[in-house]
């Protein structure tokens, strides 16, 4: 079950013994517990999203939302096609020998591949369709420039969708995984503005070790072991066959 408002408010008061808002004020703790949300958010890039965009030909560069894109796949690929005519020549001129059919084909996803901007000029480039990516300040770079107009799926890590401000408001968009993650910076940032030095760092280690184990739990939970496709070290001739 997802963390509410108030029950982070109440970990973090119980932690740091300020039960009453002589010290810590209401407006501390939202503060706080808010951004520690959207901090959780952009340092485990958990919350996933997925967008289709339409690059136009001639355009290398797109606007994408959110923290960090994971990747981009090329879902259409548009192709122009000779029509055959009655005539026997294999050319396309202006007269009407071959007429061009405007086609699109349906491919199997295409992953682009990352790159970096020092790669530009020594990729190994196939036609004019997206081949590559990288990341342009709050751009995307597409590589090389399309010759025409492609649908892409981009893959990008967000923002939550809003702040918590009632007190039965969950952290709905963090796995539930990350969620006490929430609680643990927010003791760090408290500890600081009440200027509790040791505690503040003690928290922030136990911020960020948490963070990572449980980053590194959620990326590998779906993934299949190595020895499911691993080679046998000695490979036996069994008798009678």
């Amino acid at each position: 079950m997802s963390y509410s408002y108030s029950d982070i408010e109440s970990l973090v008061r119980s932690e740091l013994y300020e039960s009453t808002t002589t010290v810590l004020t209401s407006s501390d703790l939202y503060n706080a517990i808010n951004d520690g949300y959207k901090q959780v958010s952009i340092n485990a890039l958990c919350i996933e999203k997925e967008l289709l965009m339409v690059i136009d030909a001639g355009c290398n560069l797109m606007r994408v939302p959110g923290v960090s894109v994971k990747y981009i796949e090329l879902l259409t690929v548009d192709e122009l096609i000779f029509e055959d005519t009655p005539d026997t020549e294999w050319e396309n001129t202006s007269d009407t020998e071959w007429d061009i059919a405007e086609t699109r084909f349906s491919y199997p996803n295409r992953g682009l591949v990352k790159a970096t901007p020092q790669m530009i000029g020594h990729l190994k480039i196939d036609k004019s369709h997206p081949q590559y990516w990288f990341p342009w300040g709050d751009l995307v770079y597409i590589e090389p420039i399309p010759d025409y107009r492609y649908t892409l799926r981009i893959h990008y890590a967000d923002y939550p969708a809003s702040e918590l401000v009632l007190n039965d408001d969950t952290l709905s968009d963090l796995p539930l995984a990350f969620q006490h993650c929430v609680v643990d910076f927010a003791l760090y940032v408290l500890c600081l503005k009440l200027q509790r030095w040791s505690k503040a760092q003690a928290f922030y280690n136990r911020y960020i070790g948490n963070l990572v184990a449980r980053r590194k739990e959620y990326i590998e939970q779906n993934v299949e072991g190595r020895y499911a496709h691993e080679m046998p070290n000695r490979v036996e001739k069994v008798s009678g066959r």
